[in-house]
């Protein structure tokens, strides 16, 4: 039996699906062009970039390395996030490849056992990060022709979504009552030194393996044809509202809500494109980003609004996380709270940032390297971030571990 709301998204969806149909036949051009730029962005952009890590880190999964590794990053993921350790997975999945790949993980490990669905709806929110290579690449250098933004605007939006998971974290000790999590909290509480850790995780790994692994040829066979169906999915939203966005300009529905709610809107963002490009990116984020960096309005206003539109994601990329997460029994409440936070807090930020770091001078940068880059060559360097990223984590984790006596200490002092 289907819930009233998901009774009510059905209704809904029907009707969208109506709707557009109905206007294939006056906007029929308007429509095969966004679904013609839908498919070249699939084609160019997010094949090449999704499907090596969705194959990726499913590999991880089958081989025993999520279960390995997330064992010893549980020192540090479960104090501060409030998460199993194999989370730190999908976090440094989401700060590279950036969302949907982080639900992919997600879902995963919610189907293994290895999360209960609040720490998984927790664990999808924080992690859902725009693409490194959209921020620092793309934008920054393709878009605004300003290199040295591309620190700027990726330190923005990861300090950002860092914080709103601590503080989700911190939450959850207090609001979840569940037996199950003050069961593995009792557990962690219990001393382990750093070789008792890494017998447990080799432990892990091995009770995964004898039971799960199922050779090689078949086991890259499955990855494939799952990880591209999955491409597929996501490329057929892409399409759909490419196609949605072009239809709100071309029947004029944006330049209507701007006429009706220009009265409440700030004069530093009364500007017609500015405001467009913010009601674009409610959709998706590359579209509404090349109509910010268009508009005549001052680079700190452009920065602020790109800035809410990468925390906030874009429907497009909503759509996209939940059909990967459907496999599991997760509410994306917690999910679109936390991306309309994080946009609004990315997009504040700026202002903050800014009065120490002038956008008129030159900032000492590190995207030169993504400037005349290939898309192939792009991949590689994100492997060897995400490497090392999964290893500044298990140093931190080691750290903790060792020090945990000092560190409680000095909490039973500040309590």
């Amino acid at each position: 039996m289907k819930s009233r709301g998901e009774k009510i998204r059905t209704l809904m969806l029907t009707l969208i699906i109506i709707l557009i149909f109905s206007l294939f036949k006056v906007q029929s051009s308007a429509m095969i062009a966004g679904a013609k730029h839908g498919l070249t962005t699939w084609w160019e952009v997010i094949l090449p970039a999704l499907l090596p890590f969705f194959i990726l880190s499913e590999f991880m999964v089958r081989l025993g390395v999520i279960h390995f590794g997330g064992t010893l990053l549980e020192p540090l993921m479960r104090p501060v996030f409030n998460v199993p350790g194999s989370g730190a997975f999908a976090l440094v999945m989401g700060m590279t490849s950036g969302a949907p790949v982080n639900g992919t993980i997600a879902t995963r490990l919610r189907n293994l056992k290895m999360l209960t669905s609040k720490e998984g709806e927790r664990l999808i929110a924080f992690t859902s990060n725009s693409s490194l290579l959209f921020m620092v690449s793309a934008i920054p250098v393709g878009m605004l022709n300003r290199p040295d933004l591309g620190i700027i605007i990726a330190g923005i939006h990861y300090t950002t979504n860092i914080i709103l998971g601590i503080i989700l974290g911190q939450l959850s000790k207090y609001l979840d009552k569940s037996s199950q999590i003050k069961s593995q909290r009792n557990e962690l509480a219990q001393p382990i030194g750093l070789i008792c850790l890494f017998q447990k995780a080799v432990k892990s790994a091995s009770e995964y393996l004898e039971t799960n692994y199922t050779g090689i040829r078949d086991m890259s066979k499955e990855i494939v044809y799952d990880s591209m169906i999955k491409v597929v999915y996501i490329g057929g939203y892409i399409m759909l509202f490419s196609v949605i966005i072009k239809l709100l300009f071309e029947l004029a529905i944006i330049e209507q809500l701007y006429v009706n709610l220009k009265h409440i809107i700030p004069t530093a963002f009364r500007d017609i494109n500015l405001i467009s490009s913010f009601f674009a990116g409610l959709f998706e984020t590359t579209v509404g980003t090349e109509m910010a960096v268009e508009s005549n309005q001052e680079l700190v206003h452009i920065l602020a609004v790109i800035s809410f539109i990468l925390g906030w994601g874009g429907f497009s990329i909503h759509a996209q996380v939940i059909t990967v997460t459907a496999e599991a029994d997760f509410s994306m409440n917690t999910f679109i709270a936390t991306r309309l936070i994080h946009g609004f807090l990315s997009g504040l930020s700026v202002y903050v940032v800014l009065i120490f770091l002038p956008v008129g001078q030159n900032l000492i940068t590190t995207t030169a390297l993504f400037e005349r880059s290939d898309i192939f060559t792009l991949i590689k360097l994100l492997i060897c971030y995400k490497v090392a990223l999964i290893g500044l984590l298990l140093l931190l984790s080691i750290l903790i571990l060792i020090f945990k006596p000092v560190i409680n200490w000095l909490l039973s002092l500040i309590r």
